[in-house]
C-alpha cells in the first residue's frame, strides 16, 4: 500500500460543526436516522422540498461560524503537508459553507468537493474526480471520515479508506483499511505507507 494523496470528510472529521441532524430531520418531517440528501432527493412535493432545502441551509450557515477544528486534526494535517501529500475535501455539505469552515486552517486544500460540484456521498464521483484531479490511482489515495457513508465512499470509489471515531457499522461497509479514535493516533497508523517526499503540480 502507498498513499500519495489524502481526502477528508468535513463535519465530524475536521471539524465539529454542532450541527444537529435530528433536529434538522424533526423541522423537515423526516423520519429519524433517514439520510437527509437522500429524503430530499426523494421528495414530490416541490413546495415542501424548498422549504426543506432552506431549513438545511440554514443550519449550515450557523455551522460554518460556530464550527471549531477536531482535537488534533491541525498537526495531524501539518505533518501530511510537511511530506508533501496534497490535501483534499470531499462533504455533502454545500460549497459556501465548507470553504467557511475550512478557513480555520492553516493548511492548503488542493480541492473541496461538495455536494454543488459531484453527486453527493456515497456516490463515488467526488472521489474519482480528486484522484484524477492528483493525477492518483484510487487505491493510492486514502479518504478519512467518520461515518459509514464515507466509508462506503471510499469502497465505491477504490480508494483506501480510514475510519474516526466509533461510528462504524461493521454490517454497513465491507473493509476498512485503518482505525483511529484519536488524530494523535492517526500519524503513526500512517506513516510508514506515506510516498515520501511526494510532489506534484496541483
Amino acid at each position: 500500500m502507498c498513499i500519495k494523496g489524502v481526502v477528508f470528510d468535513l463535519d465530524g472529521t475536521l471539524v465539529d460543526s454542532r450541527l444537529d441532524f435530528d433536529a434538522m430531520r424533526k423541522e423537515m418531517g423526516i423520519i429519524e436516522r433517514t439520510p437527509i440528501l437522500e429524503a430530499l432527493d426523494g421528495m414530490t412535493d416541490e413546495e415542501h422540498r424548498k422549504q426543506c432545502w432552506q431549513i438545511l441551509l440554514k443550519h449550515e450557515q450557523v455551522a460554518a461560524v460556530v464550527a471549531t477544528p477536531m482535537p488534533g486534526v491541525e498537526e495531524f494535517l501539518q505533518r501530511l503537508s510537511q511530506n508533501h501529500i496534497p490535501l483534499g475535501v470531499l462533504t455533502r455539505n454545500s460549497q459556501k459553507s465548507a470553504e467557511k469552515m475550512l478557513e480555520l486552517f492553516e493548511v492548503t486544500f488542493s480541492i473541496v468537493v461538495t455536494r454543488n460540484n459531484a453527486p453527493h456521498k456515497p456516490a463515488p464521483d467526488g472521489l474519482r474526480l480528486i484522484c484524477k484531479k492528483w493525477q492518483l490511482l484510487p487505491s493510492e489515495v486514502l479518504f478519512i471520515g467518520d461515518f459509514w457513508i464515507d466509508m462506503k465512499t471510499g469502497e465505491n470509489a477504490g480508494t483506501r479508506t480510514a475510519m474516526y471515531g466509533e461510528g462504524l457499522s461493521r454490517a454497513l461497509v465491507e473493509k476498512v483499511d485503518f482505525e483511529f479514535r484519536a488524530f494523535s493516533q492517526a500519524f503513526s497508523l500512517i506513516e510508514p505507507f506515506l510516498m515520501p517526499e511526494h510532489k506534484m503540480d496541483i
